[in-house]
């Protein structure tokens, strides 16, 4: 693994495109928090074994012992904290650190941070964590500018809670035709990294989009408090710590329902009031209430989800015979699966029905005669939850709660909880439990 391009990498950033002029902090990414290990753990699965499809049929060479030898290609994961490529990484960054301060003169006024894969916490939230101390500091410039360069989208979100006039974000402009699969790979990563191009996303220009959305012709809004309702909104859509709600996809509209969902009931909380106040949720009762109007739609996006699926299968089909690739279940297999389904779940309600006439079901769970039990369904094949688990239904929503919580603590206070993460494969909202204090959810 040749890592001579990194300085040269690091030094066109620094030199030619962003020329700094107070400081430089560099972050590379330590161990995560539990709710982040979780996804990088079957991340790393998918990515090795995509990786064993992708190169099983490219040829083999022998080491000097004679034994075979994997293909020569890159191994994406290695690049996790503690392994030797990181250290390699971090002692090459440090070197060129130095000689870059003793020769440079266009370094030498500048402050240089580096923080290694041996502290604790992602890359990005490490130079957040900078940002909050440098503001605190006694002189700060309330005007200061702030680049940051990375190719992940929560970089945006994260530069918007900061709530800096001046954030700028530096991507690289990235060419996904390239690939892995030729022993050529890493000349033609170099290749692309030389020649690559530059984006700059100015949040200041976000901020004004924002401000035209949310606060034009609606008196008494405040923009700051407004982001940070947007920033929450976007936890509902997933992230890395939470799965996303199952009717919110970003695909089918998720952000148009939740912006006017937004609007549509903010007129009615009273000037000063939103959902969220520096990183806390503000009422439970009116997130509850937004909750609420976001899942009273569900039934009318999975009846519209289940049609298109169906006509997006038609299309499959002529595709995959037209390819000469594997036929895809007919219309009929489909149906008596779903009516094996439908009549496994049918029988479950019959069983606990008789069993326990009286028994108390979960709130929210109300099957209307003629219509398909969406809800119900989707707790019992997902979750393996009856409409009698009330106590695992609200353990559910609680565990959903804590996490909007976290989530919201991580992005503003940095990681409150290393240990804690969601425990459940499936997201869940729509309402909050009035009897449990530290509140929940309830729905899809």
């Amino acid at each position: 693994n040749n890592l001579s391009s990194t300085p040269k990498d690091l030094d066109r950033i620094i030199t030619q495109i962003v020329k700094p002029k107070v400081s430089v902090y560099m972050a590379i990414d330590g161990v995560a928090p539990r709710a982040k290990l979780n996804q990088q753990r079957s991340r790393r699965f998918r990515s090795a074994k995509d990786m064993a499809e992708a190169t099983k049929d490219m040829p083999r060479e022998k080491d000097d012992q004679g034994n075979l030898k994997g293909p020569n290609v890159f191994d994406s994961n290695c690049i996790t904290p503690g392994t030797e490529f990181l250290a390699k990484v971090s002692d090459t960054i440090k070197y060129f650190i130095r000689k870059k301060l003793k020769e440079d003169p266009s370094w030498r006024n500048l402050k240089i941070i580096f923080s290694g894969h041996e502290i604790p916490g992602e890359g990005e939230h490490k130079i957040m964590e900078h940002i909050r101390m440098m503001k605190h500091q006694p002189g700060y410039r309330p005007n200061t500018r702030h680049c940051i360069y990375g190719q992940d989208a929560d970089l945006i979100m994260l530069g918007l809670v900061t709530h800096e006039p001046h954030f700028t974000i530096l991507r690289e402009v990235i060419d996904f035709g390239g690939g892995f699969d030729n022993r050529n790979a890493l000349k033609q990563v170099k290749k692309v990294t030389k020649e690559s191009d530059f984006q700059l996303l100015h949040l200041s220009v976000l901020r004004e989009y924002l401000q035209i959305e949310f606060c034009n012709g609606y008196s008494g809004i405040d923009l700051e408090r407004t982001i940070d309702d947007f920033v929450f909104m976007t936890f509902l859509v997933g992230n890395d710590f939470l799965p996303h709600l199952n009717t919110l996809d970003i695909g089918e509209g998720a952000f148009d329902l939740l912006f006017q969902v937004y609007k549509e009931h903010r007129q009615g909380w009273g000037q000063g009031n939103y959902l969220t106040q520096s990183g806390n949720i503000s009422d439970p009762a009116r997130l509850e209430a937004f909750l609420v109007a976001i899942g009273s739609v569900e039934q009318e996006t999975l009846e519209v989800r289940e049609v298109n699926d169906a006509e997006f299968l038609k299309k499959k089909r002529k595709w995959n015979k037209r390819d000469g690739l594997a036929a895809l279940p007919s219309d009929e297999e489909l149906e008596a699966q779903e009516e094996a389904k439908q009549g496994d779940y049918a029988a479950m309600i019959q069983q606990i029905m008789a069993q326990n006439p009286n028994a108390t079901f979960v709130d929210g769970w109300s099957p209307k005669d003629g219509e398909k039990d969406y809800k119900g369904r989707y707790y019992y094949e997902k979750l393996k939850l009856t409409p009698l688990d009330v106590e695992k239904h609200h353990a559910l929503r609680q565990a959903y709660i804590e996490g909007l919580m976290w989530c919201l603590a991580y992005y503003y206070r940095g990681c409150i909880s290393w240990g804690w993460f969601y425990p459940y494969h499936y997201g869940k909202s729509e309402r909050i439990n009035r009897e449990n204090p530290r509140f929940a959810v309830n729905v899809i």
